[in-house]
């Protein structure tokens, strides 16, 4: 399994395995796992239908970094499951 890594800043840092990962979501052109809408895997990261790459199981929870237990998704559903998550 693939650790995480954390930058000064706080944010995650992607490995090399986090980039293969996106890449293929990315090049099969994947619909949003949460809600079925289109990405736009041109948006800039924080815009509201920006691609982000979900967990299907959380890392804290035991999840774990392979293609077949990560989907795509837009920012705004990804925040709307992290809530979710939370609760």
């Amino acid at each position: 399994m693939v650790e995480a890594r954390y930058g000064q800043n706080g944010r995650r840092q992607y490995q090399h395995a986090d980039r293969k990962i996106r890449a293929i979501i990315r090049a099969r052109g994947d619909e949003c796992g949460i809600c079925g809408g289109e990405i736009n895997y041109t948006a800039q990261q924080y815009e509201p239908d920006a691609f982000e790459v979900d967990h299907l199981v959380p890392i804290s929870r035991g999840g774990t970094e392979t293609l077949r237990k990560q989907q795509g998704n837009t920012s705004t559903m990804q925040s709307v499951a992290l809530q979710h998550r939370r609760r």
